[in-house]
């Protein structure tokens, strides 16, 4: 029998103590969630729209399996039902680690991971220019790009 049970997926933003943009993250399903697993939930935004986050989680209500959360960029918490949890991470790919490019290899688009990479280093010079410390990581993996697609 073959299950459904994970999946991976590259990362398209930094979420603090998690990921950086271009890391490699592998995701399960959720059987069973604890105290300070990272997870992504469905969420409406204040227009009526759909988001995908990912929270920390703080808290596990044994009644009625609504999850505390708290979100790692703006700290805000708040709680969500069981049925937004979409999964949780497992384990982040270190972008250009050794196990990063041997999976990366198979993937090859080099040229959304630019884009995104300069999508990201435009937002922390913009909105978040006391984050040099993001920004330096960003500026590093845009080199390594630029230099490999060359």
């Amino acid at each position: 029998m073959i299950a459904d049970s994970a999946h991976v997926g590259i990362s398209d933003r930094y979420i603090p103590n998690v990921m950086y943009p271009g890391d490699i993250i592998v995701y399960t399903v959720v059987d069973m969630l604890k105290t300070g697993d990272y997870i992504q939930v469905l969420q409406l935004t204040d227009i009526k729209e759909l988001a995908v986050e990912h929270v920390e989680v703080t808290k596990i209500s044994m009644i009625d399996g609504a999850v505390s959360v708290e979100d790692p960029l703006s700290g805000s918490t708040y709680s969500v039902t069981k049925r937004n949890v979409i999964d949780k991470v497992v384990k982040v790919i270190t972008a250009f680690s050794q196990e990063w490019e041997h999976v990366f290899y198979e993937f090859k688009d080099r040229r959304w991971l630019l884009k995104t990479l300069k999508k990201n280093l435009d937002l922390y010079n913009t909105f978040y220019s006391n984050q040099r410390q993001i920004v330096s990581v960003i500026e590093r993996r845009l080199s390594k790009v630029k230099e490999e697609t060359r």
